[in-house]
């Protein structure tokens, strides 16, 4: 039967062999959009604590696979359908073909022959029909998909998948091309198997008549061995396709690994982009890539350690992150927008990565620039940043992104602004009431009564809307360290609770004694109900150039306090009030107060 005439059968199931592969197809692009997202997950909803967009993203990856495998279970029917019915009229056809031919015909090319094509050849021919729905389509699309991807994350990746996947494209030509020629020997090889093993069936009465039976066992066995050799060395040839092909893949993985750790600048990736691409990511993210060395390890970031002589990189990283804007921040998303960008993290590298409340900067090479000449304590710094995250449109020309508002932290829409020669802090509120600038300015006159060391506040209103104002409490000689930080600096165990792990670390740090003044907060907390005294949330402050210990830091940051987020008949039925950061329940932290001799109930 000629192959013409074999494959002229597919017509039968043309609509398999078009649906196939077009839901083959559909499997494809959803693999290649995955790590997209994956990448996004990382890059914006991980850096920056996104829990909703992350949720959202993780649901569009589950989807996506739902689907994908929705697409492939149609398309295998699809192939099952086309390749069984094939195989079954084609054995049909050779069949009805041999019954056809003359006694002189068959004897031309053997019954062996006859007895391949029937069983062998037609369930090869049928797989490959299967195969060829599933993975022939399969593997192009993915090719070409994953070769554009990586154009898109980077032209230089690109060309260097691009030039792999010719490289192994010529090494599978040369061996398919050879295998092919080798497998052709094989199966007349087996043809002429076939037909001794047939013709000894049906001679075996003369064979047995002539004692030829140790002679015909003799030459099968020589003849399987002999086929048996050739198809093993065959197999053995074929078997270096995997080791070579994903050798050829790591070496070129190994290249990006190496040009992007010895030459930071040669790509321009993401940081979540290692998921598609493994690499190192590049400054315009805000993450920091390499550390070439510490001259000073006891300036670094409390928290950060040292290994080796090197600050760890993950660790000084996190730190870099928690000092960007959090992309929870009310008017955040939109900030972004007007000012093109997608991450609040590149705010850091369009300002220093400068702040209020310590003097940590970074400093580019060759622009001469000085910590005393740009630092937000002694030099002024523009409005333009704050207009944008309060809602205002971006400037059209000379936008200033030198600003403190890059660096500042919480959820709460706020800005930072010089009002009367002061660097003054203004905070708005969240839901309809905006209760917590009024809360802030109730907590303060509470801990004037109570003689607690605090930061004052004070009521704005601007476009009809309330605002706390404080004057920063933190100096250019000296900075704020986080609670969170503090407790970075040694590991918990787990038999000792967040409070006396906070305590020890002050006090393996060198800080006063701090009881007294934890004390005073967890009253405060207790009488206000705040919810939100989270460790990011009270601190130390410490000399930045001595690294001397102050002491307890001015309680700040209370307004998410009596009720923000209640109903007024829900602040009346409510129990077992939630706190932070040492217990569930004010009720149960305030058992943390050692002494209360120091309130004065006259006042």
């Amino acid at each position: 039967m000629k192959k013409s005439k074999s494959l002229s059968l597919l017509k039968y199931f043309k609509k398999h062999l078009i649906a196939g592969p077009i839901f083959k197809s559909f499997e494809v692009i959803f693999e290649l959009i995955i790590p997209f997202i994956v990448s996004d997950v990382i890059n914006i909803g991980i850096v920056n604590n996104d829990v909703f967009f992350i949720i959202t993203r993780c649901i569009l990856i589950i989807s996506l696979g739902i689907l994908g495998l929705t697409s492939t279970l149609v398309c295998q029917y699809f192939a099952s359908i086309a390749s069984q019915g094939y195989g079954t009229l084609l054995r049909d056809k050779i069949f009805e073909h041999s019954n056809n031919l003359s006694l002189r015909q068959i004897n031309s090319f053997s019954k062996g022959y006859i007895q391949t094509l029937i069983t062998n050849d037609s369930i090869y021919m049928q797989n490959a029909v299967a195969v060829g729905i599933r993975l022939l389509i399969r593997a192009p699309f993915l090719v070409l998909g994953a070769m554009i991807c990586s154009f898109i994350i980077n032209y230089i990746v690109g060309f260097i998948f691009l030039g792999l996947t010719i490289i192994i494209s010529i090494i599978l030509y040369f061996i398919i091309s050879y295998a092919s020629k080798k497998y052709l020997i094989i199966q007349k090889q087996l043809d002429h198997l076939s037909n001794n093993v047939s013709d000894n069936l049906k001679g075996s009465r003369v064979i047995r008549a002539f004692n030829y039976q140790d002679e015909e066992i003799v030459r099968f066995k020589k003849e399987s061995n002999d086929y048996k050799k050739k198809v093993l060395s065959v197999e053995k040839f074929n078997s270096f396709i995997n080791p070579l092909t994903f050798g050829i893949i790591n070496v070129g993985i190994v290249l990006i690994l190496y040009f992007t750790s010895f030459y930071p600048g040669f790509f321009n990736l993401n940081g979540g982009e290692i998921v598609v691409i493994p690499e190192n990511p590049d400054d315009e993210t805000g993450i920091i890539r390499k550390i070439e060395s510490v001259m000073s390890a006891e300036h670094l970031p409390v928290g950060v350690p040292v290994k080796g002589g090197i600050a760890d990189r993950h660790e000084l990283n996190k730190w870099w992150t928690d000092r960007s804007i959090p992309a929870s921040r009310s008017g955040v998303r939109e900030a972004l927008e007007t000012l093109e960008l997608t991450d609040t993290k590149v705010l850091l590298i369009r300002c220093f990565g400068l702040s209020l409340s310590d003097q940590y900067w970074i400093c580019p090479k060759g622009i001469g620039v000085t910590w005393e000449k740009i630092n937000f304590f002694d030099n002024s710094f523009s409005d333009d940043m704050g207009d944008v995250l309060f809602g205002k449109p971006k400037k059209n020309e000379d936008f200033d992104f030198s600003s403190p508002d890059n660096t500042s932290d919480g959820y709460l829409k706020k800005r930072w602004k010089i009002i009367n020669g002061k660097r003054c802090l203004i905070k708005g509120g969240s839901n309809l009431e905006r209760q917590q600038p009024f809360n802030e300015v109730i907590a303060s006159k509470i801990m004037d009564r109570l003689n607690i060391n605090h930061v004052s506040y004070n009521i704005i209103w601007e476009d009809g809307e309330p605002y706390s104002v404080c004057e920063d409490f933190v100096t250019r000689d000296t900075e704020l360290v986080s609670a969170w930080r503090i407790v970075q600096t040694q590991k918990k165990d787990n038999s000792t609770s967040v409070y006396q792990h906070f305590v020890n670390c002050c006090k393996s740090l060198g800080a006063a004694d701090v009881v007294p003044a934890l004390d005073r907060m967890l009253v405060l907390d207790y009488l206000i109900s705040n919810e939100d005294r989270h460790l990011n949330n009270f601190g130390l402050l410490r000399n930045a150039e001595t690294l001397e210990w102050i002491g307890f830091a001015p309680i700040y940051d209370s307004g998410s306090s009596l009720g923000y987020n209640s109903l007024l008949s829900q602040i009346y039925a409510k129990k077992n009030i939630a706190s932070k950061p040492f217990k569930r329940r004010h009720d149960e932290q305030i058992k943390l107060v050692t002494s209360f001799d120091w309130i004065d109930f006259s006042k």
